[in-house]
């Protein structure tokens, strides 16, 4: 229930940003169809255009978080889906290469859908059992 009322609410923010038009074409970039993106945006679309008669929306499966986040600076896409971390190295232009130097500043953020939780990896013969291990290794 609360993850639709998130959703219903980005949506009307979409519809007051966009005010009274003609019909306005939006599509949403996700991930790949066995993911769990594509399923999500499809969502949204279908929530988006059973409320907003002057929007018709579509969701299509794209590489990801990456190419979504430069789509969107380019204007190939209105909405998509990014990890958090992706979409915070593209708006501030780092540690992806795709963005170095390039920040993607037309990215803003609707809605956070779900949690998504970060596995951390070490070898095991590392010695680091903890995050606190990480300091000072490379």
């Amino acid at each position: 229930m609360k993850k639709s009322k998130l959703i219903l609410a980005a949506v009307l923010g979409l519809a007051l940003a966009m005010g009274a038009s003609a019909k306005t074409f939006i599509t949403i970039g996700s991930g790949g169809t066995t993911g769990t993106y594509y399923p999500t945006a499809v969502g949204i679309a279908k929530i988006i255009n059973e409320n907003l008669p002057d929007v018709k929306a579509n969701a299509i499966s794209t590489g990801g978080s990456v190419y979504n986040a430069g789509a969107i600076q380019t204007g190939d896409l209105q909405m998509t889906m990014i990890q958090n971390d992706i979409a915070y190295y593209a708006f501030n232009g780092i540690v992806v290469e795709k963005f170095i130097g390039k920040p993607a500043d037309k990215l803003r953020g609707m809605a956070t859908i779900y949690p998504e939780p970060v596995h951390v990896f070490a070898r095991k013969d590392s010695g680091i059992t903890s995050i606190a291990d990480f300091k000072g290794k490379k």
